[in-house]
């Protein structure tokens, strides 16, 4: 059953709202409500559980637009309540979250307006260019973004239905000098292919708190639901993925530095640099001459999109030092798992990745909280609790731990059948990657949405003492 969600909004900013829940979810059920009383009615008497609300409302002030929010939150049957604001203020942020809100999110314009100012600013450091230059450059093949086309097709059909020509249509209305234009397409963006798969990083404040486990539990996991998964291991220097999955002898990844210096790569050079471990999974990396690691950061980036377009999912296993290359797949993924242990001092290195990912552009609405080992010795329940605290995101997920069976089994390269077990880490492993594929819009069989209905068997019995059979004792 697809997933619902509720767009509190007007008719006018709906596209907009509708095209941020497409994002978060693939073709999920969106129902627009602009009242209140009629938003509690209707969540009241749906049978079905609502995913969440995105609230749009602009022009609102802060203190209306946190009331507003709070009632939402307090509505019974809404689900997740994500509000939509239009700048990126801190000012207005906060008393969105205290009012209960469980997201914060900036439009997508407002996202793309930061991210250009990024660019621009780095540019403008390295001399490339100069401010007219690229003015003329971007006059070029102006072409509408997704939001403005599917608002153009939306007002349309609203006016065929009306009887209006096309000619007659909103472009030849009076409207504001300052209304937002269509931009024009970055370099990048315009032979950028349809279909662009998911990138999944995994990534850590430190090393050993198990990021190369859980990248090829969760790849194996993949690939036996029957999608096309590429593991690509970016600790070039060090990385033991491919051992993990049974290769005895990994290939090279700097097959793929000189060939992408032109900016693109071919079949046969990707093919050269692969390892195919299994039926639907590709592995890639690491590099034959550690000290030369720093060299692939352009290549991975253009290997990176490449594959987009080839494979159904991307997974980035990461290193504990954040080399270009590990800053280019966190900087695009889709979704970035922050993972960390009961370790002495995860915490803080946790929250000093978590920041530093912020700083290379990605939000915190796209990373994930992943606490590791649960139920070890190291790592109890108050533990993975304070971790969760201490990281401060909304997504959260726990693996269990997997104990010396885990360990041995990826010592010898059976890590696909540690990923298929019966037991608490492959089943926690398998909820994380049904439940991450399925909100980047993956196609998962219908037995792979029920393992994350299914959750995690922790595999212990309670014990029954006999505190209440008094007097039956000889």
């Amino acid at each position: 059953m697809k997933p619902l969600w509720f767009a509190y909004c007007t008719c006018e900013e709906y596209p907009v709202v509708q095209r941020e829940i497409e994002l978060r979810e693939h073709g999920a059920c969106v129902l627009r409500v602009d009242d209140l009383e009629l938003l509690g009615r209707i969540a009241g008497a749906l049978d079905a559980k609502v995913a969440g609300t995105v609230v749009l409302a602009r022009g609102l002030g802060i203190e209306a637009h946190a009331a507003l929010v709070e009632r939402i939150a307090r509505t019974d049957g809404t689900g997740r309540v994500v509000a939509l604001v239009e700048a990126i203020d801190p000012a207005r942020i906060a008393p969105l979250f205290y009012a209960g809100a469980d997201e914060v999110v900036p439009l997508e314009e407002a996202r793309r307006t930061g991210a250009a100012a990024m660019t621009a600013e780095k540019q403008s450091e390295d001399g490339e260019g100069t401010a007219a230059e690229k003015r003329a450059e971007d006059s070029e093949g102006v072409v509408a973004t997704p939001i403005e086309a599917q608002r153009t097709q939306i007002e349309t059909a609203y006016g065929a239905a009306k009887g209006m020509s096309h000619s007659n249509g909103v472009d030849d209305l009076d409207e504001p000098d300052d209304q937002p234009r269509p931009r024009a397409k970055a370099p990048w963006e315009r032979d950028r292919p349809k279909h662009r798969a998911p990138v999944v990083c995994v990534a850590s404040g430190r090393g050993g708190v198990g990021k190369t486990t859980i990248a090829t539990a969760m790849a194996c996991d993949a690939a036996r639901m029957g999608l096309r998964a590429a593991l690509v291991d970016l600790d070039l220097m060090f990385g033991d993925a491919y051992g993990m999955l049974g290769v005895e002898e990994p290939r090279d990844l700097e097959g793929i530095v000189q060939a992408a210096s032109s900016g693109s790569l071919s079949e046969a050079d990707i093919v050269r640099a692969s390892m195919r471990v299994a039926p639907g999974l590709t592995v890639w990396g690491p590099i034959g001459v550690p000290e030369r690691a720093e060299l692939l950061g352009k290549p991975v980036e253009v290997l990176l999109e490449v594959l987009r377009a080839e494979a159904d999912v991307v997974i980035v296993d990461t290193s504990a030092t954040w080399t270009d290359a590990v800053a280019a797949a966190v900087s695009q993924c889709d979704r970035c798992l922050m993972v960390a242990d009961g370790a002495t001092g995860t915490a803080p290195a946790l929250q000093r990745a978590i920041s530093l990912a912020g700083r290379f552009g990605l939000p915190r609405t796209r990373m994930t909280c992943v606490v590791n080992r649960v139920g070890a010795r190291s790592c109890p329940e108050d533990m993975a609790m304070r971790i969760e605290m201490a990281a401060a995101l909304s997504s959260k997920a726990r693996v269990m731990d997997g104990g010396g069976d885990l360990a041995g089994l990826a010592e010898i390269g059976h890590m696909d059948e540690a990923a298929r077990a019966q037991t608490p880490f492959a089943q926690s492993v398998q909820v994380l990657a049904v439940r991450v594929l399925r909100e980047l819009g993956c196609t998962l069989p219908e037995d792979a949405l029920r393992i994350e209905a299914r959750g995690v068997d922790a595999g212990r019995k309670r014990l029954r003492l006999p505190w209440k059979n008094v007097g039956e004792a000889a």
